[in-house]
C-alpha cells in the first residue's frame, strides 16, 4: 500500500507542478535577479575589528571549540556535510495506513549510499506488509530526477526533480542546504547531549511542522513545487531528532516519528510512520551511479497523465 500512495503522490505532484511550471518559471527568474542585485550591493566588504584573531579568518578556518547551542552547531553541521563525498545508508521504517478504509501494517528496511559531487542516492526497500506480503522496491535519485521499480512492477518508472517535488525532501535531508535552513530555525530545536554527540530534536503539528521539515524543498523544487506538497497535507504532527557526533559534526542518525493525513485528488491517506536511518562509512562509500539501462528505458511518469501536457 506503500507503493500506491508513493506513486499518487507522484503523479499528483507531478500534475500540480506541470500546470504551474510557467509561473514558477518566472518567480525564479525574478529571484535570480533579487539575488544578483543583492550581491552586487554586498561587494564591498565591511570592515572587521577584533580582539580575538580570528577577524582574518575565513568561517571554515573558525574553532569547533567556538560552537556553541543549537544554531552554531547547526552551522559547523553544514560545513562538515559539504565536505562528505558518500555514505552508506540503513534503517527501517514502520507504518500504518488506513487509505479509503483500507488498512494496512508495513515494517521495511533499508540499504543504500548516498553520493554528493555529484549527488546520487541508491535505496533498497525491502518491506512485509499485511495486505501485500514481502516486496522489494529500488530507488535512484539525482538532481535531474528520480527512478524507481519495485517487485510488481516491470521496468524502472522515472519522474524529474520539479515534478516529484516534495517526495525528494528525504534526498535533502542531509545537505548543507539543508543545514543552514534549520540554522535559521534553530529556536525550534531542544538541545540535549551525550558524551559523544550532539541530539537535536524538533516536535510541532500544523503549519509550523511543514515549514520546518519541508521549507527546505523551495529553494531545490521551487515555491509552487513546496506548496503543492503541504496543500496535500491536511493534518501533521511528529518528532523530528538528529544525532551529530561531536567530533566530526558528521550526522550519524535521524529518527523521524509523524502522524499525518493526505488528500492525493480526493483520495484520503492517514499514515503513522516511524523512520529511523544510520549513517556511517563517510567519505569511504561506493559512488552512486544510475546505470545506464535505467536513465535510457525508464517510463516517463508524465506519460500516464498524458492530460497535463495538453
Amino acid at each position: 500500500m506503500r507503493k500506491i500512495a508513493i506513486i499518487l503522490s507522484l503523479m499528483l505532484l507531478a500534475m500540480l507542478v506541470a500546470c504551474g511550471q510557467e509561473d514558477a518559471d518566472s518567480t525564479e527568474n525574478a529571484k535570480q535577479e533579487v539575488d544578483s542585485t543583492e550581491e552586487a550591493a554586498q561587494e564591498e566588504p565591511e570592515e572587521v575589528t577584533s580582539n580575538d584573531g580570528n577577524a582574518d579568518k575565513e568561517p571554515d578556518d573558525v574553532s569547533v571549540e567556538t560552537v556553541s547551542g543549537v544554531e552554531g552547531i547547526l552551522k559547523q553541521t553544514a560545513k562538515a556535510m559539504k565536505s562528505v563525498s558518500g555514505m552508506v545508508i540503513t534503517g527501517e521504517q514502520e507504518s500504518t495506513m488506513d487509505m479509503m478504509g483500507m488498512q494496512d501494517h508495513e515494517t521495511s528496511n533499508i540499504t543504500g549510499r548516498i553520493s554528493f559531487d555529484p549527488f546520487a542516492q541508491y535505496l533498497l526497500m525491502e518491506s512485509v506488509s499485511e495486505q501485500e506480503g514481502a516486496s522489494e522496491m529500488e530507488m535512484y535519485w539525482t538532481n535531474e530526477a528520480s527512478y524507481f521499480t519495485d517487485t510488481d512492477t516491470e521496468g524502472w518508472m522515472s519522474v524529474s526533480a520539479e515534478q516529484a517535488g516534495g517526495m525528494m525532501s528525504t534526498v535533502a535531508a542531509l545537505t548543507e542546504s539543508q543545514f543552514n535552513f534549520f540554522a535559521e530555525l534553530h529556536d525550534s530545536f531542544e538541545l540535549k547531549e551525550d558524551d559523544a554527540h550532539y541530539i537535536l530534536t524538533f516536535s510541532s503539528s500544523g503549519e509550523e511542522y511543514k515549514e520546518v521539515m519541508y521549507g527546505a524543498i523551495k529553494e531545490m523544487a521551487g515555491e509552487d513545487a513546496y506548496q503543492s506538497l503541504v496543500d496535500m497535507i491536511t493534518d501533521i504532527k511528529g518528532t523530528y531528532e538528529l544525532k551529530i557526533d561531536k567530533k566530526t559534526f558528521y550526522v550519524v542518525s535521524m529518527q523521524m516519528d509523524t502522524e499525518h493525513t493526505n488528500n492525493f485528488g480526493g483520495a484520503e491517506i492517514h499514515s503513522k510512520d516511524h523512520t529511523y536511518y544510520e549513517y556511517s562509512d563517510f567519505n569511504k562509500a561506493e559512488e552512486v551511479v544510475v546505470p545506464a539501462e535505467v536513465t535510457e528505458n525508464a517510463q516517463d511518469l508524465m506519460d500516464m497523465i498524458p492530460q497535463v501536457t495538453e
